[in-house]
């Protein structure tokens, strides 16, 4: 007898079933990737619009009170909403700056927070004097000797 050449249906069969298996990891991998993609691609966008407001705020363009304040905006081809939190800081003329930047269909899905600071920390009498070294009051009290 001759043995039979070629493959029986139950090979056939098994052989589709762990190439289907192969073919639905290897496309879900894609799909991951394709995700996290756009995903980094609108935070990227986020973190530009975040930006953009923190250093309108520096310019003066828009000048924000301590609180909070926002505002929808369209940039690269879409909506999104930002958040500005205005807050003192510890060193006198100097504000803290946090932006919130969501989707404007989605406002509770942060995307980004951007932190900065505007205003000037340096007052007349703590200054410091570039050419010597020393703080403006150290000077101050060297002029009254």
């Amino acid at each position: 007898m001759k043995p039979d050449s070629g493959f029986t249906l139950i090979e056939i069969l098994v052989a589709l079933a762990i190439l289907a298996l192969a073919l639905s990891a290897a496309m879900a991998t894609v799909h991951g990737t394709v995700m996290f993609g756009a995903t980094l691609e609108d935070r990227v966008l986020a973190a530009w619009i975040a930006e953009n407001r923190i250093s309108e705020f520096r310019l003066g363009i828009d000048t924000p009170g301590v609180g909070e304040s926002g505002d929808s905006v369209e940039f690269a081809g879409r909506d999104w909403r930002w958040t500005a939190r205005v807050s003192e800081t510890a060193a006198e003329g100097l504000m803290r700056i946090d932006v919130d930047v969501a989707y404007a269909d989605d406002p509770d899905r942060v995307l980004i927070t951007l932190s900065g600071f505007m205003g000037s920390p340096y007052t007349r009498t703590s200054a410091l004097d570039w050419k010597t070294g020393a703080s403006s009051q150290r000077n101050e009290r060297r002029q009254q000797r």
